[in-house]
C-alpha cells in the first residue's frame, strides 16, 4: 500500500473510534486527509458524512482537500458556521480555512468585510487570520493592507505571515515598507516579545 493511502487508511481507522480516543484523534486525522488533498479520494464519503453530522472548519479543510470543487457548497455552508460561532479559536479556524480555499470562497467576502469593520469581534490570531483570507479570496490591495496592519500591531507572532503577505502583493504593499524597515532595524523582533524565557540559577 502506497504512503497517501495507509495515511488515510489510518486517518479513516481514527475517525472511526469511539469514546475519548475519537475526540483525541479526530483532529489530528482530519489535519492528516487535509494534507493528503486529493490523494485521500477514498474517505470523501466517510467526510462528507462527517459534514452533515458534526461539520466544523477542520471538517470544512480536509473536505475541501479531497472533493475540491465538487463540494465547494458543502464546504462554504461549515465555513459560513465557522465564522459565525461564538469561539474565536472557531472563527480563527474557519478563517484559516477560507484562505485554503481561496477564490472559491467569494461568497463568504462579505463576511470577511464585516470582521474587518469590527475588528474588536477576533483575538489577536485570528486577526492574521483575516488578512491571509481577505487576500486569498480576493479582497483589494487597500482591505487587506489594512487588516494586516491591524494583525501586525496586534500580535507580534502574525508578523512573519503579514510580510509574506506583502511580499506576495508586491508593489501594492508600499505603505507596508516602513513597518518592515524598523522590524529588521529591531533587536526584538517578531519572535522576542521581551517575555522571561526562565531565570537563571
Amino acid at each position: 500500500m502506497a504512503a497517501p493511502e495507509a495515511a488515510a487508511e489510518a486517518a479513516l481507522g481514527c475517525l472511526g473510534l469511539d469514546g475519548q480516543a475519537r475526540v483525541r484523534a479526530r483532529g489530528p486525522a482530519l489535519r492528516v486527509l487535509a494534507r493528503l488533498g486529493d490523494r485521500a479520494h477514498r474517505p470523501l464519503p466517510v467526510l462528507l458524512r462527517l459534514a452533515g453530522e458534526e461539520g466544523d472548519p477542520e471538517t470544512a479543510a480536509a473536505l475541501w482537500a479531497a472533493g475540491g470543487p465538487g463540494v465547494t457548497g458543502r464546504v462554504l455552508e461549515l465555513l459560513a458556521a465557522g465564522l459565525d460561532a461564538e469561539r474565536w479559536q472557531d472563527r480563527h479556524e474557519a478563517l484559516r480555512t477560507v484562505a485554503l480555499v481561496g477564490p472559491a470562497a467569494a461568497p463568504l467576502l462579505p463576511a470577511l468585510r464585516g470582521f474587518a469593520a469590527r475588528p474588536e469581534e477576533l483575538g489577536a490570531w485570528p486577526a492574521g487570520a483575516l488578512a491571509r483570507a481577505l487576500w486569498r479570496v480576493g479582497g483589494t490591495p487597500e482591505e487587506t493592507l489594512a487588516a494586516t496592519f491591524r494583525a501586525w500591531d496586534r500580535l507580534r507572532g502574525n508578523r512573519p505571515d503579514m510580510a509574506e503577505i506583502w511580499a506576495g502583493m508586491g508593489s501594492a504593499a508600499a505603505p507596508a515598507v516602513p513597518l518592515l524597515r524598523a522590524e529588521l532595524a529591531s533587536s526584538r523582533r517578531h519572535d522576542n516579545d521581551g517575555a522571561a524565557r526562565g531565570r537563571m540559577r
